[in-house]
């Protein structure tokens, strides 16, 4: 399966003009909360990152809500490990509990997962989280890395960043998929953000 175009015409990969999470404007968007309901193209991502996760040699599986949550519970549950996942906040309600799926205490090497990362602030908040509950995660993975500072932030923090795909990968194999002009004006600028992550070391 040509898995970069079949995300394209999924929906999941997207031209034009977003603005992320952290503020920024970017010429193309990653959607994967439409993989799945494409049971073919979500069961060959899993199976990508099942593979991703099995060499990693972990004990459990930690997803990021919201975005991760499908990933990490589908990626345990496959791998027969144990899954918990990380609210952004702690509930206002209830047992106020901010790790859902009771008491991850008894994991010795968890693994972070989230569906993109781009700046890493989301998985640096995660592993917050896990430390304040007395956990040492130095494992993550995300199904694509937009290579905007994740890796080294996370590094700073003593966490290896894994991931089934780059966005250079994918824009890659959009060749004769995408107009020219247009995959040319997001591959300048992604390049450009690549050597601005390089120069700062973020």
């Amino acid at each position: 399966m040509d898995i970069a175009n079949q995300l394209y015409q999924h929906g999941a990969v997207k031209f034009g003009r977003f603005t992320l999470k952290s503020g920024q404007v970017s010429p193309v968007y990653l959607d994967l909360r439409v993989v799945p309901s494409d049971p073919k193209l979500f069961s060959a991502l899993v199976d990508l990152a099942l593979e991703k996760l099995e060499s990693l040699l972990v004990d459990g599986v930690v997803g990021i809500a919201t975005g991760g949550l499908v990933w990490s519970s589908v990626l345990a549950y496959r791998a027969g490990l144990p899954h918990f996942y990380v609210r952004e906040e702690a509930k206002s309600h209830g047992t106020g509990s901010q790790i859902e799926g009771g008491s991850p205490a008894h994991l010795r090497d968890p693994l972070i997962v989230d569906d993109v990362a781009t700046s890493g602030a989301s998985l640096v908040r995660a592993v917050r989280t896990l430390e304040s509950h007395g956990l040492k995660p130095k494992k993550a993975l995300v199904v694509v890395d937009r290579e905007q500072g994740a890796s080294d932030l996370l590094g700073s923090s003593g966490v290896t960043l894994t991931s089934c795909f780059t966005l250079t990968d994918i824009l890659g194999k959009l060749g004769g998929v995408v107009p020219a002009e247009e995959l040319e004006v997001v591959l300048k600028w992604h390049m450009e953000q690549k050597s601005r992550v390089g120069k700062t070391g973020m």
